[in-house]
């Protein structure tokens, strides 16, 4: 009488069984109950009940289900969701979330599992997992070291000029590679199976489920299912007939293509594709096959998909993925990055390249905003831990390895700390636009003293441009290469 709760309680006695899993996911499309997928701010650590778009009562992934991501760890990712609410950007992810016992291996298999699908695509999120990896262990260390930054001398809240959290442009998730990557760390997939949608669309006079051929041996049958494993046949006679598998939910069955049928169908028997099929159903040594007397691409009218088919989300046109940017003038003391140089690159205002400028001012004050954001240097010092894992790949495949230099920048208190701030923050992003291998120094001016500052997470390549628009910024002299 409590199907849902009941299968709710299954997945959670299987958990970390992928295979055990994906039984019950079958059962649950068997029972049109739709099966959400992991959500870094709706899952919990087990499996539980939610809503779906449509305000109906589903299961909702667990994370800690996920393979080679574990328990353990997202149990202090949920906590932190919790006690500080949902993340509402990328950069919002990182800063908030305990991701401390998250390593690579685990963030990877969370961005190709779809937790973190709200974010922006797969492919993208997925070549930037060194960036926010970086991000998250930097704030990690700043709270437990007790700063507010890693600056806490020049004062905190101060407005960023630019973005924060950029995703690298990495190669689109294709439908079949979703569909490899959910299976191995689900069980099943879940956004990119077809054959998911056909179980819970309604009014699909068709058979689905492989258990239900064996009511219909020794008769014709309409089946949808998923094209694999294709094996080209000829028969004594020299005519070409093909065999493959069938996938179905809960099993496959092996389709039959005799000559006079694949002759008029061959472009139709390709892996991946889904198609419905008439024929009549065989058992031999147990083994069910169905030999096909007609063949069809089969597709969802929109109003039978119980959610959009679509595997990759396109990315947000809000720039979800970015922090807001202040909605006001750049303060007084840095005027050269309220106006960038015409040369500056043009992709700051959101991710992923897209040109559009920062926010009208419609969002709020911009004491609002800065209460919902956290440091932006934070995304800086992470891509330029992408950059410098980059070059060592390159030197490890032969190339050889630029000299590296230091690069001192000098900095002054002027007692404004948001100016100050801003300015700082500033200098970080532009030198993270000139990729290499110099490191970077700060000699900060304060109170009379002067302290240097290493950042081992920042490097750059220091050129001509780069000399120019660092004195635009800093002061002309402020930025010099030590001997």
């Amino acid at each position: 009488n409590y199907p849902v709760e009941y299968l709710t309680a299954l997945f959670n006695s299987h958990m970390g069984n992928q295979e055990r899993v994906a039984v019950v996911m079958d059962e649950c499309a068997h029972q049109k109950i739709r099966v959400l997928p992991p959500d870094v701010n709706r899952s919990d650590v087990s499996f539980t009940i939610d809503l779906d778009e449509k305000g109906e009562v589903a299961i909702r992934f667990g994370l800690g289900s996920i393979k080679h991501v574990g328990a353990g760890a997202m149990e202090s990712l949920v906590r932190s969701r919790q006690a500080k609410g949902p993340f509402a950007t990328l950069d919002d992810f990182c800063c908030k979330a305990d991701l401390a016992a998250v390593n690579r291996k685990a963030m990877e298999s969370l961005v190709m599992a779809g937790a973190l699908d709200s974010f922006g695509p797969r492919g993208d999120l997925l070549a930037s997992v060194e960036r926010l990896m970086a991000v998250a262990h930097l704030e990690s260390r700043t709270r437990q070291s007790g700063q507010s930054n890693l600056f806490d001398m020049l004062g905190e809240g101060a407005a960023s000029p630019v973005s924060a959290v950029e995703l690298l442009k990495g190669e689109p998730a294709t439908d079949q590679m979703i569909n490899e990557w959910e299976k191995e760390l689900l069980g099943k997939p879940i956004k990119g199976n077809p054959l998911r949608h056909v179980a819970l669309a309604e009014g699909i006079n068709a058979v689905v489920y492989r258990d239900e051929l064996e009511d219909y041996v020794g008769q014709k049958v309409q089946v949808v299912g998923q094209v694999a494993l294709v094996n080209p046949r000829t028969t004594r006679e020299g005519k070409e007939f093909v065999t493959c598998g069938f996938d179905l939910l809960g099993g496959s069955v092996e389709v039959v293509a005799w000559p006079s049928m694949y002759e008029q169908t061959r472009a139709l028997w390709t892996e991946g594709t889904l198609l419905q099929v008439t024929g009549k159903v065989q058992a031999r040594d147990e083994q069910l096959s169905l030999y096909a007397n007609e063949a069809q691409l089969f597709e969802l009218e929109p109003e039978q998909a119980d959610i959009p088919m679509s595997s990759e989300p396109q990315a947000p046109s809000t720039g979800s993925n970015t922090l807001p940017l202040p909605s006001g003038p750049a303060p007084a003391a840095a005027p050269p990055v309220a106006s960038p140089p015409s040369h500056a690159t043009g992709n700051q205002g959101h991710a992923n390249g897209d040109p559009k400028g920062p926010a009208s001012g419609d969002g709020g004050s911009s004491e609002a905003q800065a209460e919902k954001t956290a440091p932006d240097y934070s995304a800086a010092l992470a891509a330029a831990s992408q950059r410098m894992n980059a070059n060592a790949e390159a030197r490890g495949n032969g190339h050889p390895a630029p000299r590296a230099r230091t690069l001192v920048i000098a900095l002054r208190d002027t007692g404004n700390a948001e100016d100050d701030a801003y300015l700082l923050k500033s200098a970080m992003q532009l030198l993270l636009e000139y990729p290499g291998p110099d490191k970077v120094h700060l000699d900060i001016a304060w109170s009379g003293r002067r302290t240097r500052l290493e950042m081992p997470l920042v490097s750059t390549s220091y050129c001509a441009e780069l000399a120019e628009r660092l004195a635009a910024l800093v002061g002309e002299g402020c930025a010099q290469l030590a001997g």
